[in-house]
């Protein structure tokens, strides 16, 4: 059975996951979106959501809990400077996940995780 089991596996190591899921979220934070597989863009979405929910709550503690997330000190002061402004009438549902059809080598849903801007529902 699978009760509690949030992420996918994704086919890697549990270090080259980790690697990989953090180095999504850090793109999609920077450069807002970004296009990956469905499988991995569901996985960094949980992480982002996490991330911008911990911003939006907001204090010292948070943002420790944030830096193991994603450790990265600089990133984290501006999500924790910036977020919670822009989210601050959303309670949930920061992230938008777009499908944008197949990969030719392998037939692997393409998709397009993007932040929710302000005034977008």
């Amino acid at each position: 059975m699978r009760h509690g089991k949030k992420l996918a596996k994704l086919a890697r190591p549990t270090d080259q996951r980790l690697a990989m899921l953090k180095s999504l979220t850090r793109e999609l934070i920077i450069h807002k979106p970004i296009m990956t597989t469905l499988k991995r863009a569901q996985a960094a979405q949980f992480l982002a959501e996490k991330i911008i929910a911990l911003a939006r709550r907001g204090g010292l503690a948070a943002q420790k809990l944030a830096l193991r997330i994603l450790p990265d000190k600089t990133l984290i002061k501006n999500i924790f400077k910036e977020f919670p402004k822009i989210y601050q009438n959303r309670s949930s549902g920061f992230t938008r996940v777009v499908r944008c059809g197949r990969r030719l080598g392998d037939a692997a849903q393409r998709v397009i995780l993007e932040l929710v801007e302000k005034g977008e529902s």
